[in-house]
């Protein structure tokens, strides 16, 4: 009893014996201290102004669990504890009041309560001291102070959109906007609390220069990101998920972890935020790049705006990432991490659908055309070759506008007469390639299924007939 519990009084039954009774006093900075009873069941009801109590068990000199110790907290309040206490104290906790442990079940407790009333039991074990039970009751009404951290000089800052200087109380949904300065753009941003003495990082919702997240019980830090304009980025979140839109004028972007470009990552806690990018009407994106994470970590990447699309990547460890093309206008990663490591750093750009590409074709010992000039991403072109006396239609090879090769065709050419491939996103020039018919090596493959019919050209003198893996590689099995 006591003030603090129930008013300036307290009561207990006479014994046959005289007492001494010693009146004890706590700063109301201080978590009072409760007893756990060993037989009798102990009913708190615990005001508001406290912030926390302490348990303790009892040392029976035997194994043995205590009678129920039901503690109800103030109106708008709830009891948090921490899982790893629980263990440490010889408690067990359940939400609500359980008046027999017996047919209570499995602990129904998952570190905040459901509401005002908790009930511990605590077990004895003999030979081991009990560790105090830290209980800290949760004030949802008060408020908890946000503090954006500015990034570094000269890049910008977030504010607090729809609540004050004094902090949001727990549960809110708090806006935050960010505000780059001149020559940056909003990247990425972390919002973290401090929960048992550790990070802990929030889930957070972004959408272009907007923030949203749930206030919990404690001060949150915020850290923004902000990417210089001629070199952008974007960060994929540690937790939530950030949606942003490029414009028609961008040439490229990096996607990079939370660690930043050129950083590492280092996770605190289980990651497995995600950034959807989303192309102008008229375009869809492309991306390539690199990953090096831990190997139990791994970077997903969906042909769409949620994780329902279909997966076009993924891959841990140390890889590459080969240029894919989504089908729609976004392309939504996800990075699923535990550990740390280098991380990874993909490009993203854009592709017209509606622009067209030049088609430029260069041939010797025979002649070459396309069924069209230009064409655009997508389509299907064909180069059909007549070769030279002598010589035969081998095969082309594809270069983007920068003299990079891309792809070649050599599959049947030879006796179809022709080449086909999907236009890229980009001009190309095709070498045609024409081969003396004496020294190339020929071969027609036998098809998995189906009836292949082939016509020899005329001149040709001997080819081989080999399965659909060729001379060089192995055949189907399905």
């Amino acid at each position: 009893g006591g003030t603090w519990l129930a008013g300036s009084d307290a009561t207990f039954t006479m014994p046959s014996a005289g007492v001494e009774v010693t009146a004890v006093y706590a700063s109301t900075s201080q978590w009072p201290v409760v007893f756990v009873q060993e037989n009798a069941a102990v009913d708190l009801n615990i005001p508001s102004g406290i912030s926390g109590l302490n348990v303790v068990g009892f040392d029976s000199g035997e194994e043995k669990t205590s009678a129920p110790f039901v503690l109800t907290v103030c109106e708008g309040c709830l009891v948090k504890i921490s899982s790893s206490d629980l263990t440490g104290a010889q408690f067990v906790a359940y939400n609500g009041t359980v008046s027999d442990l017996s047919n209570a079940g499995e602990p129904n407790f998952d570190g905040i309560s459901t509401g005002r009333t908790v009930t511990l039991f605590f077990t004895n074990i003999p030979g081991r001291w009990p560790e105090p039970l830290p209980v800290e009751i949760l004030d949802m009404n008060k408020k908890h102070p946000i503090i954006p951290q500015s990034a570094s000089s000269g890049m910008g800052d977030v504010e607090v959109a729809n609540f004050g200087s004094e902090g949001a109380p727990v549960g809110s949904h708090v806006k935050l906007v960010a505000l780059p300065d001149e020559g940056y753009k909003f990247s990425g941003v972390r919002a973290r609390y401090v929960d048992d003495y550790n990070w802990t990082d929030l889930d957070v919702e972004v959408i272009e220069d907007s923030v949203w997240f749930t206030m919990p019980y404690a001060e949150v830090r915020i850290v923004p990101d902000f990417a210089p304009v001629d070199n952008p980025y974007f960060l994929v979140p540690l937790k939530g998920v950030s949606r942003k839109t490029l414009s028609e004028e961008t040439s490229e972007i990096s996607v990079c972890d939370d660690g930043g470009c050129e950083y590492y990552y280092d996770r605190d806690g289980n990651g497995n935020g995600m950034l959807v990018l989303t192309a102008p009407e008229g375009y869809i994106l492309y991306a390539y790049g690199n990953v090096n994470t831990a190997s139990q970590d791994y970077l997903e990447i969906f042909d769409g705006a949620d994780t329902n699309a279909n997966l076009l990547f993924k891959e841990s460890g140390n890889d590459e990432l080969y240029r894919i093309n989504s089908s729609t206008q976004s392309l939504t990663f996800r990075f699923n991490s535990t550990g740390w490591g280098e991380g990874f750093n993909i490009k993203v750009g854009l592709i017209n659908m509606n622009a067209e590409y030049e088609i430029e074709i260069y041939s010797y010992n025979g002649t070459a055309s396309s069924n069209v000039q230009k064409a655009k991403f997508g389509d299907t072109i064909t180069v059909t070759g007549v070769p030279d006396e002598g010589y035969v239609f081998y095969g082309i090879d594809v270069y983007d506008e920068n003299e990079n090769f891309l792809f070649n065709v050599e599959d049947g050419v030879w006796y179809n007469g022709v080449a086909k491939f999907v236009m890229p996103s980009s001009d190309v020039f095709i070498d045609v390639d024409f081969e003396d018919m004496r020294n190339i090596p020929l071969e027609i493959k036998i098809p998995k299924s189906d009836t292949l019919r082939v016509s020899v050209p005329e001149g040709i003198m001997a080819f081989n007939v080999v399965d659909d893996g060729g001379s060089s590689g192995n055949y189907s099995d399905d």
